[in-house]
This record gives structure tokens, C-alpha cells and sequence, in this order.
């Protein structure tokens, strides 16, 4: 292999290994990768056409693709109008899955920097991430081996070989081969050996200066070829065999370049040598010199090449180059670089940085380093890991193995971090730890984070799309943590075609602290000292129709997902271990359920098991009416949460919980007669049901504590429950509106004004044989965290009675939410009569260009209220009720005021109403200001709300959030970060304060800048470390996830 492409890997490979970063491991790798081996994609392969026919042929699966063809891994798209692909999987390594591709007709590959254009093309891809195929029309399971396309792929791959194909991607790499300068180079016959060319010409096209002259001093003689005044050297070789060992095309410069080679090579020199790779061949290189490669450069003051030997010195190197998976450049500074051997390599004072400037604020830099040729071994086990993607076998070729000496980081001058010595391989580190995080607070204390990759910890295989991680943690008023994270998506698990995906946790602890969840909770001890929580959840699609999801789930007590991960316990999905399978057939569907408790400290009806069967709108009679059902049967087990261990935990049984146990069961259909009146549109419609309960029962709340803050209640077993329903309505709307062509304005936005007007209206009239307060509630209609709130606001706000207008299932009732065909909770039904009205405006206008115009909301309002004929039955003695608005007024596309309100007009009613205004200026920052108001009896709680997050200039950000309550005087919580944004660093300092926890954080962190820094406002925008100070919005029940 040519010196000189080898000595310009030793510039980056050596000097990288001085460090620990990733990035810099990266970097090596990318420079040798032409004499690294070939390793599997984990890049997914995504193909994308207008027209697909597929079919099995022997053990592949074959596509034909027509029409805008696109096939994309990565960074790298492959184009063209059609294609044929073939996949097979890889018989060493299900993961794996190889994929040949031949391409015709307007062929296009596109990657950073590089662009290629052919009639036909031949690739192989291989990919451990897995393969999606997306035609907008699929045709399966028709043979296309006739297809002119077809044959003409087969023949050219049947022609090549797949020992031959090119292969086209390697890990860390572009898919397809690097960039090279626009410069021919005519096809030659390869000399024993392989062969060299290499060719002069002026820098900057000028003319250079020759001077040749023979040398006396070498056996056989040799001679000495002098060129000055700018010279550009392109070298470019071929082994003669297609194989690894050729490195391309090298542009190099300098001022004058001398270089030594045999004397039938120079003779007759008219500035090109072409000669076989066995020949001797030394360059010098002096004054200005710029190596180029692809988008990598390198500079130097002088440069000395042996290209036989393999052997090179750089002097005053700096080099730049674009890494994978890190925006922006790397810098690479040494005094002295040296290449020993074929992969063997010598650095002497180097460092490594990111920033543009001559002398960066931060580097890491080495005394020292050396790279050299390993056998590669997993860290506890001994099998390898890597399957070469064209041969299918097992690769165990050494990989470059670095060692560094004094690796110091310095900020600016002064030396902050220091390791005496590093040995990691230059390709991958293969390094197990993840993330190591360092965080103090008043709830856990002072907290050492670390993340660990448990493939790499064991040297396991790693399953195309899995992350599997190791958490250790140490928290200083808690205990020792430990626990695992994983996730994982794909496509044909056991044999089936379709996707599958899944994510989950395991988190223990040994926890000798006291739990701090906020307010009257302030000191509440645990249960026990051994805690946690695991949750796994999966997805398999069988099919387009057909989804089964799996849910493991178990917590050690009723506090720890609240205090250890905040924001899933307040906003997430219930925990939760069931099997739920569900399948779509036009307008119909069904589903099967089962759901086991497998722990008691929240409302969760057992399961064991339950089917539901949907149908939606089915027409009968022609269409004249349509028909809806919901048809549902399970065994059911209820049973009342276990009480706190710790008497100031406040609890109370709800109302509509108990213990009981059988057969629930009821099916609800509808009737609809669609009819239409000119511009009125009618629905009569007739709703009927039948459920059973095999065990009903009701509560008596006690108004006396059992112990300390614990409530208790007195149940009442009311034994089997068959319950009718019906309701007979009619639903109907009309639309009007009116358009306004002459109203124009500039300071409102306004091209043109529309206004539209919709009048709906839904009369029902309703009736159940039994009441309400008989029905048990096995169908949940709340979340966790919310009965975990209900049941101290039963005891904080109301004394353990809750009025019967706050009561939520006489409130669901009246607002209709268990009324409709398909709702989830079939339970909340009653005698009602009511005709529920709303009448809905729409402000519109014409925004865009003057040839296409586009319509666009300018004003929204939708007003709703609801009449009770049986007032004092249905709605308190008020015969309306259940007032609503929602105001939206769009100013721009940026800025939005909008208010909403839902009150009564009974005594003690709720009144709830919000207002606020959001703008977002796209990179420069966002503002929020609001008003938030909850009002129902002796409960009042008025919180102002403001953030924002501002570009101030291009070297300082600001972002603050506050939340006050204004009807209780109390803060409930602040936060402010400032961010310095300079060359080298971003410096972060974070003020938190949440009163209702009684805690307060400090923070400040500094992060190098590998790169454009990016992060949630555009490139100056908030990173992990400026989320991680702010901790989250205090007071809000949004904490972080520890």
C-alpha cells in the first residue's frame, strides 16, 4: 500500500488514541479504514418505490420496484427508476441480513460530499438494524422472474459474483467509497504486484521548476528528481486486484517536493510516473504542504515519505476531519508523527480539539502514542463478535490496538484531568461505560451516576437495534442503586413478517432515606429498605390489522414510582402486567385481554381473562340506518389498595371501590337514522344496553381516621347486578357563513375574512334500572396518580366527605362521557335528560403567495352549554349547565393567545378557566405567560405561570421559568439558567428552587464543544446538561426521572 496514504493514517490514528473520547476513536478509525476489516452496517436499510412486486425464490426474498426508487442506509441514498433487490439472512447470524441491489435507468448515489450518476448499478449492502420495505402498491406472492428488469439484474449479478460485487459500507463509514477530486484516471493494465501512479502539476496552475539528477550513493543507483515553485501531487494505486490494500486518490501540495526513484522511472520525466508498487519511491515534501483526502485535510511544515517501506515523518502537523456522528470537524495537533510499520504508529506531543481557533481553550493532549496491530477479545468472553457481511463468516483479524502516555486535558493553559496511561482500540474503544454524572440535591443528596453497556461489558452479541444498559449508581441520603434499561425494535421475530418493538427498566434499591413527595409529605418512611420497580412493555404487529402488546410490571410500594421517577408516575401510562391482542376487519373489531395484579397499592381490576367485539356503523336496509356495538366479557377481581405503612400517608377508600369478584359482562348498541333537511342534518338514534356484575357493592366513607391520617370505609355487598339501559335522541348541526373579501390588513395578517358558523345539538333522553351509587366501577376511568390524589383530597379539602357535586362519576354522567357506544367505562351512565348545544366559530383568512394561497385559521371560539329539563335531579336545581368556551386567536404562525372555561351555576360549583399567550421565535427563544385557575368549594388555586428562553446574542442565552399561586400565597417554584456559548466551552449555571419539596439546587457544568453545538432552541439551544440544572418545572408534579 502507498506510504503515503498510510502516513497520513498515522496523522490521525495515533493522536486520536491520546484520549478517551469517543470522538476521537471515531477519527482513527475513519483514516484506516482501508485496511480495517469490513464489519456490518448497524444503519437499518429503508426502500421506498411506487409500484413493488415480491416474491420467495429458494432462501431469498426477492423485490421488483418501479417507480421513484430509493433505498437509504444511513447518510447514503441510492437512486433509481427501477430496481431489483434480493435479501437473504445470514445463516452465521439471523441478525444480520445481507441485501444485493441492482439499479437502472436515471441511477443516482448521493452521500456527504459525494455524488455519483450511472446507467446501471450492482451493490451489496448488509445491515444488523434490519430492512423495511414501503411501496405505496404492493403486490405479493406474484413471481416476476419474466420481468425484462429481473433477468437483466440477475444476469449482471450471475456475471459478477458475490464474491465480487463492490462492497459498499463498513462500520463507521459512508456507504459508499470516498469522495475524490474530479480528476481521470485511465484504466491500466495492473503489473505483478499492483501498480503506481503518480503525477505533477504547478499549484494553483502555475508552472513548476524540474531539476533531475542521478545519486551514486544507493545500490542500484537511483535519481533524484527536484521540483519547486508550487507543486501538486496526485498518487493514486491499484493492487491488481480490487481488493482492500487500494486507498484511493491523495492530493498533496507543497512548495517543493523532492523525491527518489528508480532510474527508468524518471527518465524522460514529463510529470508522470507510473510504476510497480515494488519499485522504490521516496518523496519529500517542504513549505506550505496541504494533504487532501475526501473532506479530510492535513497540514504541515515538512513531510517525508517512504512509499515501498511504509514508513513516514510529519513535522508541525495539524489535521481536520469530518467524523461520523459528530456535527462540525476534529482538530488534530502534533510536533512529530512517525509511521514505523503497516499499521504501526508513533505520535510525540498531540492533542485533540474541536475548536477552529490556533490555540484552542480546551485539548487533550498525549506525550506520547503508539498503534499497533491486536488481536481483538471480548472482555469476559472469548467467542468473536464480528460476521464479515459478504462471506458470511466469522472475521477474527486484528484491529488497531492504541496506548497513550500522559493524556492531560487542558483548559486553556492549566491541566485540569490527568491519566497516566490509556491502551483502547482505535476502531471501536469498546470501553463498557456509557455516561458518568455527578448531581446533589436535598431529596437524594450527593449522587455518582455511571451507565455501563452490558454487550461490550460481557462481549456478548449485540442483536441488530438493542440497547441494553447498566446502571450503578450511589445516592448519598438514599443508598447504593443498581439497574438495567434496554429497548429494541426490528422486523421478523420468530419467523413472522412483521415489526416488533420494546423498551423497559429494573431499578432496586437499598434505601435507608425517608421519601419527599411534597407538602403534607414531606418525611415519609418506607416500607422497607430493599426497593423498586421493573417495568418491561412490547409490541409485535402480526400484521397491518392484527397487534399484540405485552406488559410486565411490578413495584416494591406504593411510593417509589412517584419519588424515583416523578414525571412517568404523574404523566405516563399505568404499570400494569397484561397480554392484550387486537384486530382490525373494516369496520369492525375485536380484542383480548388479560390483566393479573400482581402487587396492591393502587385501583387495578384484575383481568383474567376479558374480550371486547367493536362494530361501527355496519349499514342495514340499504344504508337507510347504521348500526354500532360494543360487546364485552371478562372475569373481573376488584380489590381495595392496601393501606400506608406510614400513619401520615393520607388515604381513604373511594367511594366506588370494594372487594369482589365474577362475571362482567354487557353489550350497548346504537341505531342511527342519517337523515338530511337541505342545509340541516339529522341523526335519530336509539341506544340500548344489558351488563351483569357477578359481584356489586358500594362504600360507606368513615369520617374518622383508623390511625393517624388513614381513613377507612364500610362496604356494602349488594351480591349480583343486571343492570338495562336506554336512550332515545336525536343529534343533528347546521352550517352558515359569510365571506368578507374587502377586509384587508397588515397590522392583523388579514387577506380576506371568512367567517363560519356550526350550530350542533344532542337531545337524549335516558333511563337505567338500577342507580348509579349500586354499580361497581371495575372498568377504571382515572390514572394512578390521580385516585392517589383523590384519596387525600377526600381527606385534605373535604373532611372525608366529598360533596356530591365534586363526585367524578355523577360528574361524568352529566357531561356524557360514559354515554357514547364505545365508551371505555360503560358503568357511568344514569337517569339523565339533557339536550347538550354548542355553537362553534371559525375566523379564517388567506396567508401565502398571491398564485397559492392557502387557508388558514385566524380566530377559533366554540361555545357549549348543556339543559337539564329534570334540574333537580340532573344538574342541582339549575336547569343549565356544564358552561364551556375554548378562544384561540392565531396573531402569526408564531404567537398564540388562547382561554378556555368550564363552570356551573349551582351552589359551590366548579370554575375552572385558563388564559395565556405563547410565542415562539423559531432558533431565537420562546415566552409563555399564563393563568390558571381551579375554583370548587373551599379549594382555590389561581397559579401564574411564565417562561422563557432567549437568544440574547450569539455568546449568552437566558431561560427562566416561575410558577406562583396567587389565590394561596405560596411559590411554588423557580428556575433560571444562563448559558455562555464560546469557542471551546458552554458554560452553564442553574438555579432550582421548589417549595413544596423544600428543595433547592445548584448547578454549574462546562461542556466542550464537539462541533455545531444543537440542542431543543436551535443551535444555541439547551443541551442534556442544561436540562439536567434545571431538573424540571418545580411544583408541578413534573420532576425529573432519577
Amino acid at each position: 500500500m502507498l506510504g503515503l496514504k498510510t502516513s497520513l493514517r498515522s496523522i490521525q490514528v495515533p493522536v486520536l488514541c491520546a484520549v478517551a473520547l469517543p470522538v476521537a476513536l471515531l477519527c482513527a478509525y475513519t483514516l484506516v479504514r482501508g485496511e480495517s476489516r469490513t464489519r456490518v452496517s448497524q444503519e437499518p436499510i429503508s426502500i421506498t418505490s411506487t409500484y413493488a412486486q415480491t416474491w420467495q425464490q429458494e432462501r431469498e426474498t426477492v423485490h421488483v420496484l418501479r417507480g421513484k426508487c430509493q433505498i437509504v442506509q444511513g447518510a447514503t441514498t441510492l437512486r433509481g427508476e427501477r430496481i431489483v433487490v434480493w435479501r437473504r439472512l445470514d445463516p452465521q447470524a439471523p441478525a444480520h441480513e445481507h441485501v444485493t441491489v441492482y439499479l437502472e435507468n436515471d441511477v443516482r448515489v448521493d452521500e456527504p460530499g459525494n455524488t455519483l450518476t450511472e446507467r446501471t448499478l450492482l451493490r451489496e449492502l448488509s445491515t444488523a438494524g434490519g430492512v423495511e420495505v414501503l411501496p405505496q402498491r404492493p403486490v405479493v406472492n406474484q413471481p416476476g422472474t419474466y420481468d425484462p428488469t429481473y433477468r437483466r439484474g440477475a444476469a449482471q449479478r450471475d456475471a459478477v459474483g458475490r464474491g465480487a460485487i463492490r462492497q459498499v459500507q463498513d462500520t463507521g463509514g459512508p456507504l459508499i467509497p470516498e469522495p475524490e477530486p474530479e480528476i481521470r484516471v485511465f484504466d491500466l493494465k495492473p503489473a505483478a504486484g499492483g501498480i503506481r501512479r503518480v503525477r505533477f502539476s504547478g499549484r494553483n496552475g502555475g508552472s513548476f521548476f524540474l531539476e533531475t539528477k542521478p545519486t551514486q550513493n544507493t545500490t542500484p543507483a537511483e535519481q533524484i528528481v527536484i521540483i519547486k515553485n508550487g507543486v501538486t501531487v496526485l498518487i493514486d494505486t491499484d493492487d491488481g486486484r480490487g481488493g482492500g490494500n487500494n486507498i484511493g486518490l491523495i492530493d498533496l501540495s507543497a512548495d517543493q517536493v523532492v523525491f527518489w526513484t528508480d532510474e527508468a522511472s524518471a527518465n524522460g520525466f514529463t510529470g508522470e510516473v507510473t510504476q510497480s508498487q515494488e519499485m522504490p519511491f521516496q518523496i519529500y515534501l517542504e513549505g506550505n504542504i496541504v494533504v487532501r483526502q475526501g473532506n479530510n485535510v492535513l497540514r504541515a511544515r515538512q513531510a517525508f515519505y517512504d512509499v515501498r517501506a511504509e514508513r513516514a515523518l510529519l513535522l508541525d502537523a495539524d489535521f481536520r476531519a469530518k467524523i461520523p456522528n459528530v456535527d462540525g470537524k476534529v482538530r488534530i495537533r502534533a510536533d512529530r508523527l512517525r509511521q514505523l510499520a503497516r499499521n504501526t504508529y508513533q505520535g510525540q506531543n498531540a492533542f485533540i480539539t474541536t475548536s477552529p481557533q490556533l490555540k484552542p481553550g480546551f485539548r487533550l493532549q498525549a506525550s506520547e502514542l503508539f498503534v499497533e496491530p491486536r488481536d481483538d477479545h471480548p472482555w469476559f468472553l472469548t467467542q468473536p463478535r464480528e460476521v464479515d457481511p459478504v462471506t458470511g463468516e466469522i472475521d477474527d483479524s486484528p484491529v488497531l490496538w492504541a496506548t497513550s502516555l500522559n493524556n492531560t486535558f487542558f483548559v486553556e493553559d492549566v491541566p485540569v484531568f490527568y491519566l497516566p496511561y490509556l491502551s483502547v482500540p482505535a476502531e471501536d474503544p469498546n470501553i463498557p461505560i456509557r455516561d458518568l454524572a455527578y448531581q446533589s440535591d436535598r431529596i437524594f443528596g450527593q449522587q455518582i451516576r455511571t451507565r455501563w453497556d452490558i454487550f461490550k461489558l460481557t462481549g456478548l452479541d449485540r442483536p441488530a437495534g438493542t440497547r441494553w444498559d447498566l446502571n450503578l449508581n450511589y445516592l448519598s441520603l438514599r443508598g447504593p442503586q443498581v439497574g438495567t434499561v434496554d429497548s429494541y425494535y426490528g422486523v421478523g421475530r420468530f419467523g413472522l413478517d412483521g415489526p416488533y418493538s420494546g423498551t423497559g427498566y429494573q431499578s432496586f434499591i437499598y434505601d435507608h432515606g425517608t421519601d419527599n413527595l411534597g407538602n403534607d409529605r414531606l418525611s415519609l418512611n418506607p416500607p422497607h429498605k430493599a426497593r423498586g420497580g421493573l417495568l418491561q412493555r412490547d409490541r409485535q404487529d402480526f400484521s397491518a390489522d392484527t397487534t399484540l402488546f405485552s406488559e410486565l410490571a411490578f413495584l416494591s410500594d406504593r411510593n417509589w414510582l412517584e419519588q424515583y421517577r416523578e414525571q412517568e408516575f404523574d404523566v405516563g401510562k399505568d404499570y400494569e402486567t397484561m397480554l392484550y391482542l387486537r384486530h382490525f376487519e373494516d369496520n369492525w373489531a375485536w380484542s383480548g385481554m388479560g390483566r393479573a395484579r400482581l402487587y396492591n397499592y393502587y385501583n387495578t381490576t384484575q383481568w383474567l381473562p376479558r374480550g371486547d367485539l367493536f362494530g361501527m356503523a355496519e349499514p342495514l336496509f340499504g344504508g337507510l340506518v347504521t348500526w354500532s356495538s360494543h360487546t364485552y366479557a371478562g372475569y373481573a377481581t376488584q380489590k381495595i389498595a392496601d393501606q400506608p405503612t406510614d400513619p401520615q400517608d393520607l388515604y381513604t377508600v373511594l367511594p366506588f371501590e370494594g372487594n369482589g369478584s365474577g362475571l362482567v359482562a354487557a353489550t350497548r348498541h346504537e341505531l342511527d337514522l342519517p337523515l338530511n333537511l337541505g342545509p340541516f342534518h339529522f341523526v335519530p338514534y336509539a341506544l340500548g344496553e344489558e351488563a351483569f356484575w357477578g359481584s356489586a357493592f358500594h362504600n360507606v366513607n368513615s369520617t374518622t381516621p383508623l390511625d393517624g391520617r388513614i381513613y377507612g370505609a364500610t362496604q356494602v355487598d349488594d351480591g349480583s347486578l343486571n343492570r338495562l339501559y336506554g336512550s332515545l335522541g336525536v343529534r343533528g348541526s347546521f352550517e352558515m357563513w359569510r365571506v368578507y373579501p374587502s377586509v384587508q390588513s397588515d397590522l392583523f395578517n388579514l387577506n380576506g375574512l371568512a367567517h363560519k358558523m356550526v350550530f350542533d345539538a344532542d337531545y337524549s333522553y335516558s333511563e337505567a334500572t338500577e342507580a348509579l351509587g349500586k354499580v361497581p366501577q371495575y372498568n377504571e376511568f382515572d390514572d394512578n396518580s390521580q385516585e392517589q390524589f383523590r384519596r387525600r383530597l377526600l381527606v385534605n379539602t373535604w373532611g372525608g366527605t366529598l360533596p356530591a357535586q365534586f363526585e367524578p362519576r355523577f360528574f361524568a354522567v352529566r357531561s356524557g362521557s360514559g354515554a357514547n357506544v364505545t365508551a371505555p367505562y360503560n358503568e357511568l351512565v344514569d337517569n339523565m335528560n339533557v339536550l347538550r348545544m354548542g355553537w362553534r366559530h371559525r375566523l379564517q383568512t388567506k396567508v401565502g403567495p398571491v398564485n397559492a394561497p392557502r387557508i388558514k385559521n385566524w380566530m377559533t371560539l366554540d361555545l357549549e352549554t348543556s339543559f337539564f329539563p329534570s334540574d333537580k335531579r340532573d344538574n342541582f336545581g339549575e336547569p343549565f349547565g356544564l358552561y364551556g368556551a375554548r378562544y384561540n386567536w392565531y396573531v402569526s404562525d408564531r404567537t398564540t393567545f388562547t382561554a378556555s372555561t368550564l363552570f356551573d351555576t349551582f351552589d359551590n360549583p366548579e370554575k375552572l378557566w385558563s388564559f395565556g399567550i405563547i410565542s415562539q421565535r423559531s432558533t431565537r427563544g420562546s415566552v409563555y405567560v399564563g393563568l390558571r385557575n381551579i375554583q370548587g368549594g373551599s379549594l382555590h388555586s389561581e397559579i401564574l405561570t411564565a417562561s422563557y428562553s432567549y437568544l440574547m446574542s450569539p455568546k449568552w442565552i437566558s431561560s427562566m421559568s416561575t410558577a406562583y399561586d396567587l389565590a394561596e400565597h405560596q411559590n411554588r417554584g423557580q428556575t433560571l439558567m444562563i448559558t455562555r456559548v464560546g469557542s471551546d466551552f458552554l458554560v452553564n449555571f442553574g438555579l432550582t428552587a421548589d417549595p413544596t419539596k423544600n428543595n433547592f439546587s445548584l448547578g454549574l457544568s462546562i461542556e466542550p464543544r464537539f462541533g455545531s453545538y444543537s440542542g431543543l432552541s436551535g443551535p444555541y439551544g439547551s443541551g442534556s446538561q442544561n436540562r439536567a440544572l434545571l431538573n424540571g418545572p418545580p411544583g408541578m408534579g413534573v420532576g425529573p426521572i432519577h
